[in-house]
C-alpha cells in the first residue's frame, strides 16, 4: 500500500510539474485578456473613440459654412452669392486619435457647384484635375488661374446640366473679385473638432491638401473614369493545402491619367486585401495614342495571374461593355513580373 501511495503521488507530482508552465501561460493569457478588455471596452464606448468617430462621419456629413461673399451682377443689378461650405471625413490613426479631413464645397446662389470629395479618387492619388487627353480637354471651356500643376490644385467643374453659360461667367467673375480672400481661406483656415479639445494643445485641421487652391474653373461635366476587370473569374483555389478565397480586381483609369488597381476579397470581414491597392501607373499621351505605363505592382497570390504573363493579364482586362483595355491604350512600360 505504501509503495502504491508513493507511486501515485510521484506520478501526480510529475503531472503537476508538467502543467505548471501551461497553467502559468494560461494565467498570463487570461490576465492579458482582462487588461485588453478594460482597455478596449472604454475605447469602443467612448464617443471620441476612433471606432465611434469613423461610424459617425460615415453616417453624418453635414455641410458646414466656411466663407461667403456677395457680388453684384452689372447686367441685372442682382446680387450673387458665392459660398465655400465644407464636409468632413475621418481618417483613423495608428499612433494618434485620428485625423479630420476637410473637403470644400462650392455653392453659387444656394446651389452646389462642385464637391472636392467627388474629385478625390484615392488618398494616394492626385485629385481628378483636367483630362490628360487633349481631345477631351478641347471639349471643355477652361478658365485657368494657375499654370503650374500642384498637388494642392482644386479643379472645379460647373455642370451645364445645372448651370447656364451666363451663370458660369458669373461664378468666375465673383471668384475673381474675392479671389484673395477665398484662396487664403482654402490654404490657411483651421477647424478644431470637439474630440480634440481635451488634447494639449487641441489639434486643428486645414483643408484636404488636394484642394487648397482653385487652379481651374471648367464649364463642362467632370469626366468619368474607365473601369476594367479580368475576364477570368476567380472562384478560389487550394494553395499548399490552404484555401485562397474569392478575390476580384478592379482597374480604374482616371481622366487625368492616373490609374490604380485594387483587389477586394469576397470572403471574411477582416482581410489585408479588402479594397487594397496592388498596382499603380499613369497614362501619357503621345501624338494620337494613349500610352499605358506601370509604376509598380504587388499582386501577391491571385488566382487570375496563374500561368499568365503581366502583358497577357492586362491585355485581357475588359470594361462592362466587353471592350478591352488595349482597345483604348497602347502598352508602354510593362514589367516582366507581378511584384516589382
Amino acid at each position: 500500500m505504501n509503495k502504491l501511495y508513493k507511486g501515485i503521488t510521484g506520478k501526480l507530482r510529475v503531472l503537476i510539474q508538467g502543467l505548471e508552465e501551461p497553467v502559468l501561460y494560461l494565467g498570463q493569457l487570461a490576465l492579458s485578456g482582462i487588461v485588453l478588455m478594460f482597455w478596449i471596452i472604454p475605447e469602443l464606448c467612448s464617443p471620441a473613440s476612433q471606432y465611434k468617430l469613423s461610424r459617425h462621419y460615415k453616417k453624418k456629413r453635414p455641410h458646414i459654412f466656411t466663407i461667403g461673399v456677395t457680388c453684384l451682377d452689372k447686367c441685372t443689378g442682382n446680387s450673387n452669392y458665392l459660398v465655400i461650405m465644407e464636409e468632413h471625413s475621418f481618417q483613423k490613426g495608428t499612433f494618434s486619435s485620428g485625423n479630420l479631413i476637410r473637403f470644400p464645397i462650392l455653392y453659387f446662389n444656394n446651389k452646389i457647384v462642385f464637391r472636392a470629395l467627388d474629385a478625390q479618387p484615392a488618398p494616394e492619388l492626385w485629385a481628378m484635375g483636367l483630362p490628360v487627353d487633349p481631345f477631351d480637354r478641347a471639349k471643355l471651356e477652361i478658365k485657368t488661374f494657375h499654370d503650374n500643376v500642384s498637388r494642392s490644385d482644386w479643379v472645379i467643374y460647373v455642370d451645364p446640366a445645372t448651370f447656364t453659360q451666363e451663370e458660369y461667367q458669373q461664378i468666375i467673375s465673383c471668384y475673381e473679385v474675392h479671389r484673395e480672400e477665398i484662396d487664403s481661406t482654402l490654404e490657411n483656415s483651421k477647424f478644431t473638432p470637439w474630440w480634440t479639445q481635451k488634447e494639449k494643445p487641441p489639434r486643428s485641421f486645414g483643408f484636404d491638401y488636394h484642394a487648397q487652391r482653385i487652379s481651374h474653373i471648367v464649364y463642362g461635366a467632370m469626366p468619368q473614369p474607365q473601369i476594367f476587370s479580368p475576364q477570368k473569374i476567380s472562384k478560389g483555389y487550394l494553395s499548399e493545402g490552404k484555401r485562397i478565397p474569392i478575390s476580384s480586381e478592379t482597374l480604374t483609369i482616371y481622366p487625368n491619367g492616373q490609374w490604380l488597381i485594387k483587389v477586394r476579397r469576397k470572403e471574411g470581414i477582416i482581410s489585408p486585401w479588402n479594397d487594397h491597392p496592388i498596382g499603380e501607373g499613369e497614362i501619357i499621351f503621345d501624338d494620337t495614342e494613349k500610352i499605358f505605363n506601370i509604376k509598380w505592382l504587388k499582386f501577391f497570390d491571385l488566382d487570375s495571374i496563374k500561368n499568365i504573363s503581366v502583358y497577357e493579364y492586362f491585355a485581357s482586362l475588359v470594361d462592362s461593355h466587353g471592350n478591352k483595355l488595349t482597345d483604348f491604350h497602347r502598352f508602354g512600360n510593362i514589367p516582366s513580373k507581378f511584384n516589382t
